[in-house]
């Protein structure tokens, strides 16, 4: 658990109504849960990795949210609907896979259409000031350097104006930090900021199929000493380009690439595989 932010899985919600391979369902799920009394004052998420087609969301009978489209994982703010301690809270999800000339798929394929929820749910409570967002780019790899461009989105929901360090920590895959970006600013009341921020490495370890190495950008915002959120994310540097006549390159090495459709259904489960299958 990082500092200011806590992570639950909903076991509750993993596969419910997915088998169906027919674009023509509706599935309705309702599923109680508490919120300690203790977060009371903290923002409260719930984060889907995977519904499909058309989702709608009521919480203690007060609608959150419609999500449209089966391939996309999405976060929903369920703060302003949430009963802390002993209240509980009841959740209910509205899913169907029916046919939609504006959502994919909107044309007949070799393959299932599968509805319903089919990844797994998660439960997440941050401070009121928090890392809404990171993203980021490599514009420039070699063997020799690498430059890396982030921007992180930093939400404040309180009344008043927050200063703030926001600082990202590159840590190669043994866990040391080799580079380090940080920033400093400053966000209004019931608003969001982006900051772009860039560093150097040099000597980077690629990534490839043969060394998978993956590097962290760790954002940490901070008020003072006060550590408010921190947010991990996966980083492989490495470079490509295609050759008509040649084929891929990686790395500058040349990779044979086999074609392969993989659709994301297995026997008996549909599209809601476990973690394990994916």
């Amino acid at each position: 658990m990082a500092a200011g932010r806590y992570s639950a899985y909903l076991e509750c919600f993993r596969r419910h109504g997915c088998n169906s391979g027919v674009l023509a369902r509706n599935w309705l799920v309702s599923q109680a849960f508490h919120v300690d009394a203790k977060y009371s004052g903290n923002r409260i998420f719930l984060y889907f990795e995977g519904v499909g087609m058309v989702s709608e969301f009521w919480l203690n009978g007060a609608q959150v949210e419609i999500h449209k489209g089966g391939y996309t994982s999405f976060e929903l703010d369920i703060t302003p609907q949430v009963h802390f301690g002993d209240e509980g809270n009841v959740l209910t999800v509205k899913v169907d896979n029916l046919y939609h000339g504006a959502i994919p798929p909107t044309v007949k394929t070799d393959y299932n259409f599968y509805g319903g929820i089919y990844r797994n749910v998660w439960l997440k409570i941050t401070e009121p000031v928090y890392v809404a967002g990171v993203k980021w780019t490599t514009p420039s790899v070699s063997a020799h350097s690498a430059v890396l461009q982030v921007r992180s989105r930093i939400t404040n929901t309180i009344s008043g104006t927050q200063r703030l360090s926001v600082e990202q920590a590159i840590i190669d895959p043994t866990g040391n930090t080799v580079a380090s970006m940080p920033g400093d600013t400053t966000i209004g009341p019931h608003a969001t900021s982006d900051l772009d921020q860039r560093a150097e490495l040099k000597n980077p370890e690629l990534w490839s199929p043969d060394t998978p190495n993956v590097y962290k950008i760790r954002t940490t915002i901070k008020e003072g000493v006060r550590t408010m959120d921190e947010v991990d994310n996966p980083l492989g540097f490495r470079w490509f380009r295609f050759d008509p006549q040649k084929g891929f390159f990686l790395n500058g090495k040349r990779v044979q690439i086999q074609g392969v459709n993989w659709h994301q259904s297995y026997p008996g489960m549909g599209d809601a595989l476990p973690d394990s299958r994916q």
